[in-house]
C-alpha cells in the first residue's frame, strides 16, 4: 500500500469516526429533549450534553431541519420536534395493535382497578407500548423500556420463556442472578419451575421480585404460537393477593388470548420485529 494511500485510509477513518460521535451526541440531545419538563435554552442543552455550546448549537441546526427537534424563535428554547416525539405512522403495525389491544385493557382495569400495561417485545427488550393505571399509580415504577432484570418480572419471564436455553445463559451470565429483593429468582434451577408454571398455567407471576410490596401477572400475546409480547397487570400485595394470584392469571389469559386470536395487527407486529 502506498503512503498516499494509507492517508486516505486514516482520513477515512477519522471522518468515519467524527460522523459516529455527531450521531451519539445528536442522539443524546434529541433523549434529553425528550425527557424534558419544559421547553430548554442552548446553553442548558450544551451543559446537559456535556458539549461546548458552540457544538450544540450546530448539532441542535441539523436536527432541527430534519424535525427531531424545534426552536421557538421568539424565546429562543428548543424542545423536541415531531419526528422524535411521534415518529410511527399511524398505522403502523404496532399503533394498530395498541388500538386492538386497548379495549382488553380497560375491561381489566375497571375489573380490578389495578394498572395495566400492554408490552412489546423488542429483542431481548420489554417496550410498554400503552398503559392504563390503576388505583395506585406505579409510574413513578416504570418506563417505556422496562430496566428491571428479566428474571425478576412477570413478562421478562416470558420472554426468557421463548429463547434457546444457551441465548438465556448468554443474558442471564452466572448464578447467583442479580437480585432487586430477598423474593427474586436467583438460579436456572428455580427458573425453569417458573417456565413450567407459565406453560402449564398459561401466565407468568412475579412475587415482590422486582419491588417489596409489589405483585405482577403477565400473559402472552402471541402469533403462531411465538410470543411477541405481553399483556400484564401489576399492583400492590395487598390487592393483588397470593391466593387471587391465580384467578388473574386465568382472566389475564384469556384476555392475551383474545388478542392473539382477534386482533389482525398482531402477524403485521411480528412481521415488523422478525419474530
Amino acid at each position: 500500500m502506498t503512503a498516499t494511500n494509507r492517508a486516505v485510509r486514516q482520513e477515512d477513518r477519522v471522518v468515519s469516526g467524527a460522523r459516529r460521535g455527531a450521531v451519539e451526541r445528536s442522539l443524546h440531545i434529541i433523549a434529553i429533549l425528550i425527557e424534558a419538563a419544559a421547553p430548554m435554552s442552548v446553553a442548558d442543552i450544551a451543559n446537559a450534553a456535556g458539549l461546548k455550546p458552540n457544538s450544540a448549537h450546530r448539532l441542535l441546526q441539523k436536527l432541527s431541519a430534519t424535525g427531531y427537534v424545534y426552536r421557538n424563535e421568539v424565546t429562543k428554547r428548543v424542545c423536541a420536534g415531531p419526528q422524535a416525539l411521534y415518529p410511527k405512522s399511524l398505522h403502523h403495525p404496532l399503533n394498530r395493535l395498541r388500538q386492538e389491544a386497548r379495549e382488553q385493557l380497560r375491561a381489566l382495569r375497571e375489573r380490578y382497578d389495578e394498572s395495566v400495561c400492554l408490552i412489546v417485545f423488542v429483542g431481548h427488550e420489554r417496550v410498554i407500548i400503552d398503559a392504563i393505571q390503576g388505583r395506585e399509580p406505579l409510574s413513578p415504577l416504570y418506563e417505556t423500556r422496562l430496566r428491571n432484570p428479566l428474571h425478576a418480572s412477570a413478562a421478562g419471564i416470558i420472554l426468557l420463556n421463548e429463547l434457546p436455553s444457551k441465548e438465556r445463559r448468554r443474558l442471564l451470565g452466572e448464578e447467583p442472578f442479580k437480585a432487586p429483593t430477598v423474593h427474586t429468582v436467583t438460579s436456572y434451577a428455580v427458573l425453569e419451575k417458573q417456565f413450567e408454571a407459565l406453560q402449564r398455567h398459561g401466565y407468568a407471576v412475579a412475587r415482590e421480585t422486582t419491588f417489596i410490596g409489589v405483585n405482577a401477572v403477565a400473559a402472552p400475546i402471541r402469533s403462531e404460537q411465538k410470543a411477541i409480547g405481553c399483556i400484564a397487570i401489576t399492583g400492590s400485595t395487598q390487592t393483588i393477593t397470593e391466593a387471587r394470584l391465580g384467578s388473574f392469571g386465568e382472566v389475564l389469559r384469556h384476555s392475551a388470548d383474545l388478542i392473539s386470536w382477534g386482533a389482525p395487527s398482531v402477524k403485521a407486529v411480528a412481521h415488523f420485529l422478525g419474530v
